[in-house]
């Protein structure tokens, strides 16, 4: 070979090497990135699912608020919120709990006992507590840091 065939070869295998690199670069890049976005992503829709399950009780709390027809029952062990009115005469209980790490809305005549297959899954939730004070604070706990709902009836 001769020596402009050599530096042009060796040439050839630098600039060569050189996109390979490059390439490897960007696809570093952009594995990484898309762990990240990920990541964010779950985050994002983790927040927004207790965010929404937050409301729509605090919502329904304060859109239910009144003396004969809130209470807070627990069931196995559940939190469940109950909300009672009397509709042609005979009582219905909306009611709020958790199963199987689902938050559940329930409408039933009152009496019957809890069936999750007769709700309406709200959201997925990791858990969900609640409780009544004497000062008429309702505290929600839906998987982080406690709500508090002021009913404007006393309880």
């Amino acid at each position: 070979m001769s020596k402009t065939k050599k530096t042009d070869f060796v040439a050839f295998l630098l600039m060569l090497s050189l996109m390979t690199v490059f390439v490897l670069g960007i696809l570093v890049l952009t594995i990484s990135g898309l762990k990240a976005y990920r990541s964010i992503y779950a985050s994002n829709s983790e927040t927004n699912q207790v965010r929404a399950s937050v409301t729509y009780v605090t919502n329904k709390i304060k859109s239910m608020d009144n003396r004969t027809s809130f209470s807070i029952n627990k069931v196995d062990e559940k939190d469940v919120l109950v909300f009672s009115e009397n509709i042609d005469d005979t009582i219905y209980e909306t009611r709020i709990y958790e199963k199987n790490q689902n938050l559940i809305e329930e409408f039933t005549v009152k009496g019957e006992p809890l069936d999750s297959d007769n709700g309406q899954i709200i959201t997925e939730v990791e858990s969900f507590n609640a409780e009544i004070s004497d000062s008429n604070l309702v505290k929600i706990q839906i998987g982080g840091e406690p709500i508090y709902v002021n009913l404007w009836s006393e309880v």
